[in-house]
């Protein structure tokens, strides 16, 4: 097998662990045959590397021979290997590097003529005691023949598998190194190893679905040499499914948000129209200029994952206009059917995960999730010196639409003033950062993380304002429905989150006893001014 020949292609091998044993950590079932846990994977893909590593190291091939047989030997594997060259006149086997215990000349004799073994890898036929679990790996080039007496390769008997991973070791070990080709096959197949490792050991740590996907992304970022990497809804109105990499700070993180989303909407369309390689399409700075993309992105890199309803778009960008290196889009596109088998799993506990920590009726956070989010959120402002404001909100005369209009109606209101919140958050700053949950029967309650005085008392208003425009049915004393609300913040009115809450739910009661419809903030004694509601 010459240096020159067509070398088999270990950067697209199957997994050693089916995609599906991500997030879930479960193996899955083939027939009766027990798959491998994650950890032992995991374990069998980190040998492979340690093979591919050394092989990419500049050493002797002696020396190299020697490296390899302890590390794929094991206490199971043949006590000797070794590289072997046929003689010119082929009448006898010249030793050029061992490994284990030395091999016998009888032994030696006994091995076959290189013209009649297969043209692949293969376990040894008929091996003595000493070689027993050896493989024979022919090899040529440079007008030479050779014999690589192998351990067997570390890939949980898939001989298929360790075929490609010997013929690739092999061509490597043969030629020395005189060709750049085989050392370059190699570190491309370890780099692509490499990220399989790392994306198999993210998914099989236990986590909620949301960092699951983070973790993945963080790893696949790294793996593929970029700064970040997203997850996107496909289509014209892609929405994010999940991000990571490189922090930006919240400005700038909005516009990388929009420049994301045209990305993603970009990506299958080119792919529609049959351009790319391997399922990957590539953006250089032209490329990115071309669909509105002209600043943080310099590079990057997208393949379409799913199909139909839950088809998504996979992207690795980096901010500087370097290509990505070599491998990178090969492992872009393996990191591509992975995500498309761990993404619906990851949705279909998302949604599960929702449903625990969701209010049936509104869509809002719980009374149990807000009370985790604010002690997060508190002890990240206490640790930065940050702001934190809370705003309680209740429904004016709720009891009154109850009794007046039913409780269908006053669902309906219900339903319709937290989607009013929403609404006001959403056209926010700190839109992804909010909190919005239902705290108790018709009162509402939201966190507004780094947010000073003056612009917590702008989003209640218009959360006051939006909830004043729901219309109430006829025959009742009144047509709109409306809110009362207290603002308290973090450090200007307490000092801890307990007493934070008991601030703003002060200052909620003094609206309520100052004339409903109305906002007042934490130590106020009066209600701040306000429009009165349309009519």
């Amino acid at each position: 097998m010459s240096a020159a020949d067509s070398r088999p292609d270990l950067s697209s091998p199957e997994p050693a662990v089916d995609a599906a044993d991500g997030p879930a950590g479960a193996a899955p079932s083939h027939g009766e045959a027990k798959s491998p846990s994650p950890a032992d994977a995991i374990a069998a893909l980190q040998k492979e590397n340690d093979l591919l590593r050394a092989i990419a190291e500049n050493m002797g091939h002696q020396r190299l021979v020697r490296t390899l047989h302890e590390i794929a030997a094991g206490e199971d594997g043949p006590s000797c290997t070794a590289l072997l060259e046929r003689s010119s006149g082929g009448a006898s086997w010249l030793e050029r590097g061992a490994g284990g215990r030395e091999m016998a000349r009888a032994v030696v004799r006994t091995l076959p003529d290189p013209a009649k073994l297969p043209k692949r890898p293969e376990p040894l036929p008929s091996p003595p005691p000493s070689l027993a679990g050896a493989w024979a790996v022919p090899l040529s080039g440079g007008g030479r023949t050779g014999l690589w007496i192998a351990p067997t390769p570390p890939t949980d008997g898939d001989e298929g598998r360790g075929r490609r991973l010997w013929e690739l070791v092999g061509d490597a070990l043969w030629t020395r190194f005189v060709t750049s080709e085989a050392l370059s096959a190699a570190r491309g197949a370890l780099a692509l190893r490499d990220a399989q490792v790392a994306l198999y050991a993210a998914a099989a740590k236990d986590g909620e679905p949301q960092a699951v996907l983070t973790r993945l992304l963080t790893a696949l970022a790294s793996a593929c040499g970029a700064e970040r990497a997203a997850l996107y809804t496909s289509g014209r109105d892609g929405r994010r499914i999940a991000a990571a990499g490189a922090e930006l700070p919240r400005p700038v993180a909005a516009v990388a948000a929009e420049q994301e989303a045209k990305l993603a909407a970009a990506a299958p369309v080119r792919l529609a129209a049959g351009e790319g390689e391997n399922g990957v399409i590539a953006f250089d700075q032209a490329a990115l200029a071309r669909i509105g993309v002209r600043s943080l992105i310099g590079r990057a890199a997208g393949v379409s994952i799913g199909g139909g309803a839950s088809a998504a778009s996979l992207l690795v960008m980096k901010a500087d206009a370097a290509p990505l290196p070599p491998h990178a889009e090969r492992t872009l596109a393996w990191a591509g059917g992975f995500f498309a088998d761990v993404l619906p799993r990851c949705t279909k506990a998302a949604a599960a995960n929702r449903l625990a920590r969701r209010d049936g009726l509104t869509g809002l956070a719980n009374r149990r999730t807000f009370d985790e989010r604010l002690t997060a959120l508190f002890a990240s402002a206490a640790a930065t010196h940050g702001d934190l404001a809370v705003l309680m909100c209740d429904l004016d005369h709720f009891k009154s639409v109850n009794d007046t209009h039913g409780h269908a109606v006053g669902d309906r209101v219900l339903k319709e003033a937290a989607a009013a919140i929403q609404e006001a958050l959403a056209h926010s700053r700190s839109g992804d950062a909010a909190v919005a949950a239902r705290y108790g029967g018709e009162e509402l309650v939201v966190l507004l993380p780094d947010f000073g005085p003056g612009g917590a008392a702008r989003i209640a208003e218009r959360i006051r304002e939006s909830i004043a425009r729901i219309e109430l049915p006829a025959g009742g004393p009144r047509t709109h429905v409306t809110t009362s609300l207290g603002l308290a913040l973090y450090p200007h009115d307490a000092e801890d989150a307990e007493s934070l809450m008991h601030a703003a739910d002060a200052a909620l009661y003094a609206a309520k006893t100052g004339g409903r419809n109305r906002i007042v903030r934490a130590g106020e004694g009066s209600a701040a001014v306000v429009p009165a509601a349309p009519r």
